[in-house]
């Protein structure tokens, strides 16, 4: 679980937890917490103990040469700080939730705030037997981000073997899978095979008080899994642990001069479901007026599950899904699945992109992409829309629970416009939904629609017969895609945000574009030559209050409803009895008809 006075993504994937939000501001910060230890979102950002000069969503630039106009805020998601060394840090204002043994190669405090070798020196006079644990092995993106930071700071990195024997391990690890292939000075890795967890890519440092670990679960540990709602429940009761988290939160919120609301990012088919529903509860109750957007995330796919480990997810994802809806200011279900149904479902498809459902690593970049994009409209240099306008308006009559859409890449052609792009798509709308089960419907309530990196010199061509007249007479992307929705969705309120920077995909994001995808993300007739990476795609996000969450949640209500929680005892206990279960699966069908055909109407 995290939890943010805002959201950030560190691009990168671990298990299921999906990523990894972050925060701040002076004057303005919202907050966020992630629970979960799986699939981690985390946009590449590489921070640095220096002061950036300007930073970007998914990137920091150190180059005033390079400066683009300023657009991004970042300063929503990080805070300035000070280690005892005198280096300025800047860190994301995230609180994350985690299994023990699930950092790897991470230590639990960062290093940014490590205390120098020489000041824990032992003053002892007799003598001292110093023990070490070994040390996991890291893969080479991380080790060369040690090195990288390692030539930053001026130090000269010692090894113990000769040269000679360096340049000879050197050669021979070019020749393994995992080496990195250079193109004009810049890496592409190859990290399917050597990611377990998030923090195997993670590119920023973190500060000493955002990690906080669950003692009594250990991270995929098949004899006593974490592994339902419940057991989130129980872990919650330890007052160790709600005073680490309380002390945690605390500590990044009192920094905030204004704080509008959080982040939550949570597991929703695992005991980390029962944790975030629990620590919501007390959020809200604590934060009685500030704004809490919660976003629920699960796997495409269980893989070696039994029918009775199954019929548990299930029921997790429907408790966790009644709990966070009711708790939050507004819930967003997230999934690359494309429905929560028992029976098998093909993953959510996107053209331009080819990625292995089974691997975290790979579905969580794309996740990361569309929730970097959405939290824009709250994060932007201009003045920026308050976070509690936004789930005020996708959320009219208490229909709280929320569709979000994506277009990755947004399919621009490198001979194409913006509008021709629109107008070939016909009756069809530009992206594919990543809340399971919510298809097919271009009726919404309410929409905020974020065009990110669509060049402005490619927003139309020349005057044209079959163009769109009244598309061709406008002269900024929020005017065409205003015009766009008005005909194409049943929408009674879009809001539209349209920045240039583009959505930055570098290492350690996978290589998970097609070869036709160019450079800059732009679709072409040529491959791009093979040792050449994708930087930056555009994308467009979309976050609707629609109709078509009726049908998400009637696929819950179908796996669980004919349940008899009786035979499943794992599940109850721990502050869950079988009428709470019973009253949890009424609320969710008191939820789906308030999104039928004629709540809408009513709403409307």
């Amino acid at each position: 679980m995290r939890v943010h006075p805002n959201v950030r993504l560190d691009y990168g994937s671990k298990r299921t937890a999906h990523f990894k939000v972050l925060i701040n501001q002076l004057l303005m910060a919202f907050g966020c917490c992630h629970f979960g230890a799986r699939q981690r979102l985390e946009a590449p950002v590489d921070l640095k103990s220096v002061e950036p000069v300007q930073k970007h969503a998914a990137s920091f630039v150190f180059d005033p040469k390079k400066l683009p106009l300023k657009e991004i805020n970042h300063n929503v998601l990080f805070r300035e700080g000070q280690n005892l060394m005198g280096d300025v840090t800047y860190t994301p204002r995230l609180v994350s939730l985690d299994l023990k043994g699930s950092l790897n190669t991470l230590r639990q405090e960062g290093t940014l705030y490590e205390v120098p070798e020489s000041a824990e020196e032992v003053n002892w006079t007799s003598d001292v037997t110093m023990h070490k644990t070994a040390s996991l092995p890291k893969n080479e993106f991380l080790q060369d981000m040690e090195e990288q930071e390692r030539i930053l700071l001026g130090e000269r990195v010692s090894r113990e073997v000769d040269r000679e024997e360096y340049e000879l391990e050197k050669e021979a690890s070019h020749e393994s899978k995992s080496r990195v292939k250079r193109s004009h000075g810049k890496k592409i890795y190859d990290l399917d095979q050597s990611i377990s967890v998030w923090s195997d890519y993670i590119r920023t440092h973190l500060h000493p008080r955002t990690v906080c670990l669950v003692e009594q679960f250990y991270h995929n540990n098949p004899s006593e899994p974490f592994d339902v709602f419940t057991q989130g429940l129980s872990v919650y009761q330890d007052k160790k642990l709600r005073h680490a988290l309380e002390d945690r939160l605390h500590f990044f919120l009192e920094e905030c001069d204004h704080l509008q609301g959080l982040h939550v990012l949570a597991d929703v088919h695992d005991g980390f479901g029962g944790l975030s529903a629990a620590f919501l509860q007390d959020l809200g109750d604590e934060l009685d007026n500030k704004c809490l957007l919660v976003f629920g995330v699960s796997p495409p796919s269980y893989t070696n599950m039994n029918p009775v480990q199954n019929m548990y997810r299930a029921m997790n994802v429907a408790l966790t899904f009644e709990k966070l809806a009711n708790h939050g200011s507004a819930f967003v279900p997230l999934s690359m699945a494309s429905s929560y149904s028992h029976k098998p479902n093909p993953s959510v498809v996107f053209p331009y992109v080819s990625y292995k459902q089974d691997l975290p690593y790979h579905t969580s970049a794309v996740l990361a992409t569309a929730l970097d994009a959405i939290t824009l409209p709250h994060r932007l240099d201009r003045p920026p829309s308050l976070l509690s306008h936004l789930t005020q308006a996708l959320t009219p009559g208490g229909r709280k629970v929320l569709g979000l859409y994506h277009s990755l890449p947004f399919p621009l052609a490198t001979d194409s416009n913006v509008v021709d792009v629109l107008l070939e798509l016909g009756d069809s709308l530009p992206w594919e939904s990543l809340t399971p089960g919510c298809h097919g419907n271009n009726e919404c309530t309410a929409q905020s629609l974020v065009a990110r990196g669509l060049p402005a010199g490619k927003l139309k061509g020349l005057s044209n017969p079959r163009h769109h007249q009244v598309l061709n007479c406008c002269d900024t992307l929020d005017e065409v895609m205003s015009i766009y929705l008005k005909d194409m969705c049943n929408c009674s309120l879009n809001a539209i945000c349209s920045v240039q920077d583009t959505c930055k995909v570098t290492t350690p994001f996978p290589r998970i574009f097609s070869s036709n995808i160019t450079k800059g993300g732009l679709v072409s007739k040529m491959d791009r030559p093979k040792e050449i990476g994708v930087e930056c795609v555009p994308v467009m996000t979309s976050l609707q209050s629609t109709s078509a969450i009726h049908q998400t949640l009637k696929s819950l209500l179908d796996n669980v409803k004919t349940v008899d929680v009786k035979c499943y005892h794992k599940l109850l206990g721990n502050g869950l009895e079988e009428d709470d279960y019973k009253e949890s699966i009424n609320n969710l069908n008191d939820m789906m008809d308030n999104y039928d055909d004629d709540s809408i109407d009513a709403i409307s």
